[in-house]
């Protein structure tokens, strides 16, 4: 069965709102499979199918994921971003908050370099 991405959806809605859409990821896995009329074990195998690595989700991890209780790591965005739902992952809101963690996290990069990016000047 041929999915129809949600970006059609998506670019609808960016009209609307006069810009990018930036939604949580159980927005879009919502969507995506109300569109499709899926469940969750049908998302999952979708995941499977479309992993490079041919792991992709469980069920039960997706629904956790759609009701917004996880914290979801790079590659799970990217691969339900890009290769499930069709759409650039910067437009998930949890893909921004990963990146910002990452630019500051002392295990990613040196802590020299996660505090050089700090700025030290105080909001205005």
């Amino acid at each position: 069965m041929k999915m129809q991405p949600v970006e059609g959806v998506i670019s609808e809605a960016e009209a609307k709102h006069g810009g990018v859409l930036v939604e949580p990821l159980a927005f879009f896995i919502r969507l995506h499979m109300e569109i499709n009329g899926l469940t969750f074990r049908q998302l999952a195998d979708e995941t499977r199918v479309k992993d490079p690595l041919g792991k992709g989700f469980s069920h039960s991890y997706l629904a956790t994921l759609a009701s917004g209780r996880e914290r979801v790591s790079y590659r799970v965005l990217d691969l339900l971003g890009r290769e499930v739902l069709g759409i650039d992952p910067w437009q998930i809101a949890e893909y921004r908050l990963a990146l910002v963690r990452a630019l500051f996290d002392e295990h990613e990069v040196p802590l020299d370099e996660a505090v050089g990016r700090l700025s030290l000047d105080p909001p205005m």
